[in-house]
């Protein structure tokens, strides 16, 4: 056997008791090339760890201190405007992580590692031009790309560790001595303050609003850098930050096209029922190739709030969608249309929504409005008309409170509207 990958890296730390027979190499370079192959898979997996995580404790009521012993986060096939993402999360659910990296002084550090797999990227090139290339070369040359990325994104599994510590108002450590972190931690939970922000502004637009806190000399300051204007924090979900940052932008982005239409049911005095119906063309979604798993993936999300007259989110509603489409069923995937409904309820008056869908795979936004003029009514009223594309039978009982005649069914209108 001829396998190489796995000798000790030549800075290693002097006195580690690691073997360095050819074995060993054997082992370890076959351990690099299987992470290598994994890294997009256990990168995903951690993310979903840290998003179940994240999920389950803010539901507890308060601040929230997280001890978190990990060997590392692979940031491998987690884009970094998704990390965030899961950072965001984290300070809107109360979240204050302190990161420990229980590897301790490693024998090779992470760092000389993304050198040598960055050399190892480039001499492969150099060998594509020697005569007598050996099967091995080639596929190191094969390799290639995979390696470069894996050396900037997946050989540090200390920096997502560390930015996710950092960025919820913890902190990370790293060191065979873990003294000094925990007596970190005890100081920070047994001897600190809590300053309680209320906000000068009223206004509940869902736009981003940054605070800075400033203190005096020797005290240590702790706090998110920003926050959404909405009146339920609880409400917003780790894939809304994206679509309410396009909001936000001035101007708000359109890159590609989508439906959006609101239609109202129901009329009434008190409230009225609404109904704001997405379609997505699947054409305007990117289309992510994963040839290892002979699929491609596909993430978009959805977002719309309800805005009064006064500019004042009455209302919020997003889903998700992370699809993976295998490789034989992506053209009828994309000849398809992603349809959404989202029912609500408002008083008598004019609103605004503000709709976006987010292409994460594209890594672009469009976003676009939408005007409700909901009149007050008495008596008899009648609902928007709507030439309905495909209907869907829902199973369960019938709604007692459903007055109309007809089945429960998951509607769904043409697009775009006669």
């Amino acid at each position: 056997m001829n396998v190489g990958g796995g000798e000790l890296n030549t800075a290693a730390i002097n006195g580690a008791d690691v073997s360095g027979s050819q074995s060993a190499n054997v082992a370890r370079g076959q351990a690099a090339e299987e992470r290598r192959q994994f890294g997009g898979i256990e990168g995903q997996k951690a993310f979903d760890q840290m998003q179940t995580m994240i999920r389950q404790l803010g539901t507890l009521p308060g601040r929230k201190t997280v001890l978190l012993l990990s060997p590392g986060i692979v940031a491998t096939g987690i884009e970094p405007d998704k990390f965030k993402a899961l950072v965001t999360a984290a300070n809107s659910d109360n979240l204050s992580i302190y990161a420990i990296d229980v590897n301790g002084m490693d024998a090779n550090s992470s760092v000389m590692a993304g050198v040598n797999m960055t050399q190892n990227a480039a001499s492969s090139g150099t060998r594509t031009g020697m005569n007598n290339t050996s099967m091995d070369d080639a596929a190191a040359v094969a390799r290639a790309g995979d390696t470069l990325h894996d050396a900037v994104r997946g050989s540090n599994v200390q920096a997502p560790l560390r930015m996710l510590a950092e960025g919820t108002g913890g902190a990370f450590s790293s060191g065979n001595d873990l003294r000094k972190p925990f007596q970190h931690i005890v100081d920070d939970l047994g001897g600190h303050y809590e300053a309680v922000y209320h906000p000068q502004s009223d206004a509940w637009d869902g736009r981003l609003r940054k605070i800075e806190v400033k203190t005096r000399a020797g005290l240590t300051v702790d706090s998110r850098k920003s926050y959404f204007a909405l009146p339920d924090p609880g409400s917003l979900k780790s894939y809304d930050t994206l679509a309410l940052l396009a909001l936000g932008t001035n101007p708000p982005p359109h890159t590609f096209d989508f439906g959006a239409s609101a239609y109202q049911f129901r009329p009434a005095g008190a409230a009225s029922q609404y109904a704001v119906a997405f379609a997505v063309a699947g054409s305007n979604m990117t289309a992510t190739a994963l040839p290892q798993q002979k699929s491609h993936r596909l993430h978009v999300s959805l977002l719309g709030l309800v805005k009064d007259a006064n500019g004042q989110v009455v209302n919020k509603f997003s889903r998700d969608y992370p699809m993976s489409i295998a490789d034989d069923k992506l053209v009828a995937t994309q000849a398809q249309t992603l349809d959404a409904t989202f029912p609500f309820q408002v008083g008598p008056g004019h609103y605004t929504v503000e709709t976006a869908v987010v292409d994460y795979e594209g890594r672009r936004a469009s976003t676009g409005t939408l005007q409700i003029d909901n009149e007050e009514r008495q008596g008899f009223g009648m609902s928007s008309l709507v030439l309905v594309s495909r209907a869907e039978a829902v199973s369960g009982k019938p709604d007692p409170s459903d007055r109309s005649n007809s089945r429960a069914s998951a509607w769904f209108p043409c697009w775009p509207p006669p």
